[in-house]
């Protein structure tokens, strides 16, 4: 006899404990045997951190609840579905956060690709949120900063001819 992953409704799933196992989504189970396992050993094969594994249950969770509500089956998601979804997250969350679920969905559509489950990925082609500049200030050295500049690269008497950009730059912020 041979066992079946669990498939339930988005409307059942809960936060899963940390070591407790995927819940497949129903998108997944209407695939058949082979894609409910492929799922089943994303998370616990591929995955080892257990911390990864269930932020990744939870985005792809998340993903395929947002699927659903919308009719669409697995094989019918297109890029232009993933990119809808992201937009909608990036009202609520955090750009980091953002690109973790994109990552999520983005490697376990990977994950179906290669064990043949589907043909294409729908995520590969949808760009993350922006995080560049955001976590550091700009490093501009504006008309405020400029006379204080000025006296660091006086000062410094051991830089030489050498002026640069690279030691200008590494002057300029301390």
């Amino acid at each position: 006899m041979t066992q079946l992953p669990a498939t339930i409704t988005q409307a059942e799933i809960t936060s899963p404990e940390l070591g407790a196992p995927p819940v497949e989504p129903a998108l997944i189970g209407d695939l058949g045997y082979d894609a409910s396992w492929r799922y089943v050993e994303f998370f616990t094969a591929n995955i080892r951190n257990p911390h990864t594994r269930r932020a990744y249950d939870r985005a792809c969770a998340r993903f395929f609840a947002w699927c659903e509500q919308r009719g669409l089956t697995l094989a019918a998601i297109r890029p232009h579905d993933v990119a809808t979804y992201i937009e909608a997250l990036q009202q609520e969350h955090s750009a980091p956060g953002v690109k973790q679920q994109l990552a999520a969905v983005r490697m376990l559509f990977d994950w179906l690709i290669t064990g043949r489950v589907l043909p294409t990925n729908p995520a590969a082609a949808v760009r993350g949120a922006e995080t560049c500049g955001e976590d550091r200030p700009n490093q501009f050295v504006g008309p405020d900063r400029e006379p204080a500049l000025n006296n660091r690269l006086h000062a410094r008497s051991d830089w030489g001819e050498d002026r640069s950009d690279a030691v200008l730059h590494d002057i300029s912020i301390g």
